[in-house]
């Protein structure tokens, strides 16, 4: 009886769309994660099952190229399983096909320590019996589950690479001394414009980080404004204006990081008006760009927009678009 529910099962031609779901938790694998992850592929029926007379199977399949291979499947009066050929054998499977109440029946996989292989598209299949008509008919859903980069690996990489530059930028200024001058001598000059820099040389502590409030609209020909401001050590960053004005002589070190939802998008870091980086983002990849300048006193630096592939391309915010900078060495 098994063998005929599965051979009539693969048999079905006509399918019917809206009366299953199939959802991955979650749906974006982090590398690396944050906790040990788990991938649940869940199907369920959804409320809309009058029609339904009876669930005769689920199936839930794995798309390879143009084939589909399935995973795990529940028959009537049968416990679910895994396929015999499914690689991770550690994966486990529950499931249930109720002939009395079609809405419970549902078939879930688990996969722990799921790796890149999972990645990739999920296909739920359910044959069932007509209420009225007795008719044999299948319905199917689909869930994608993509891999992505853990943004808090993103931060400790960038600062660890903000390091490395610092320590590189100290070798080669150790024997640069320079004699602060005191603060009487500086008309109007704050009370703090004498503290060491990180590097150890005279001058102020400057650093500053800005990321969008929320999502915005990417527009072209306009300084990028980051109003969320994380670290604003010396004011010299304005979040409304998105400019930072050097407030002394010295040597600056700038990061900007770029995320967009779709199509391409091309940002430029100027000095001035004069460009002195860029950076090109396309739909969900994040790039980003160190720069060391050597900068004058109220020397002003700035995003600006300047091409957007495609109407209402937005920037994302949560971190994937970061303009920040430093002061390495004063003088």
């Amino acid at each position: 009886m098994e063998l005929l529910q599965f051979l009539v099962f693969l048999t079905i031609t006509s399918t019917c769309q809206g009366r299953l779901s199939l959802v991955a938790t979650p749906s974006t694998l982090k590398s690396p994660p944050d906790d040990p992850p788990r991938l649940n592929m869940t199907c369920s029926l959804t409320p809309d099952t009058a029609d339904i007379g009876m669930v005769m199977a689920i199936q839930l399949e794995k798309v390879k190229g143009t084939e589909r291979f399935p995973l795990a499947s529940v028959l009537t009066g049968k416990r679910a399983r895994l396929n015999t050929d499914f690689p991770r054998r550690v994966a486990t499977v529950q499931g249930l096909v109720s002939t009395d109440a079609p809405a419970k029946s549902f078939l879930q996989l688990t996969i722990p320590k799921p790796v890149g292989t999972d990645t990739g598209t999920y296909i739920c299949v359910m044959s069932y019996l007509e209420r009225t008509t007795f008719l044999l008919n299948r319905d199917e859903a689909t869930a994608n589950v993509t891999e992505g980069v853990n943004p808090n690996t993103q931060l400790l990489e960038e600062l660890q690479s903000l390091k490395d530059q610092v320590a590189q930028l100290s070798h080669l200024l150790q024997s640069v001394h320079t004699t602060a001058a005191q603060p009487s001598s500086t008309a109007g000059a704050p009370a703090d414009v004498h503290l060491h820099t990180l590097s150890g040389g005279p001058g102020p502590q400057v650093a500053f980080r800005a990321v969008p409030v929320s999502q915005e609209e990417f527009q072209n020909s306009t300084s990028l404004a980051y109003q969320h401001v994380q670290l604003n050590e010396g004011q010299a960053y304005n979040g409304t204006t998105g400019v930072f004005s050097a407030p002394v002589n010295g040597t600056y070190v700038f990061t900007s990081a770029l995320s967009v939802d779709h199509g391409k998008a091309i940002v430029e870091l100027k000095v001035n008006g004069v460009t002195k980086g860029q950076l090109a983002a396309s739909g969900d990849d994040q790039t980003s760009q160190s720069l060391v300048l050597e900068l004058q006193a109220e020397d002003r630096v700035w995003l600006q927009g300047i091409f957007a592939s495609q109407n209402s391309t937005h920037i994302f915010a949560d971190g994937d678009t970061v303009f920040s900078g430093f002061l390495l060495h004063g003088y």
